[in-house]
């Protein structure tokens, strides 16, 4: 039907929602694919102009998904950084204390108590 096509602010407002459940999703794979759609709409939001409480609206929803999208980057790091530690072919042992000793080579021996 024509006349039900979205403004340029409703399309970039329905990306912007599309890309923040699928952030709250983990949907990698959809949030890929959506660049190029984002790319388009904020093009067409450039060329077609919306009104500033549009804008408004599109720049707050916009922070939301780059603050989702810096605690999702700083998640991946952190658990990679974790994965690396636990592969470390180093050992950790703790004294009677609780002080931590790391550097002693692991060893694929392991201890048996009889």
């Amino acid at each position: 039907m024509i006349g039900l096509r979205k403004s340029a602010s409703q399309q970039v407002t329905y990306l912007l929602e599309t890309q923040h459940k699928a952030l709250l999703g983990g949907d990698l794979d959809r949030l890929g694919r959506m660049a190029p759609e984002l790319e388009r709409g904020f093009e067409r939001l450039r060329r077609d102009g919306a009104t500033h409480e549009d804008l408004s609206r599109i720049k707050d929803a916009a922070a939301r998904n780059a603050r989702l999208l810096t605690a999702a980057q700083a998640g991946v790091a952190q658990a990679r950084s974790h994965l690396q530690s636990s592969r470390s072919p180093e050992l950790t042992t703790y004294d009677a204390q609780g002080r931590s000793h790391a550097g002693i080579p692991a060893t694929s021996h392991t201890l048996a108590r009889r």
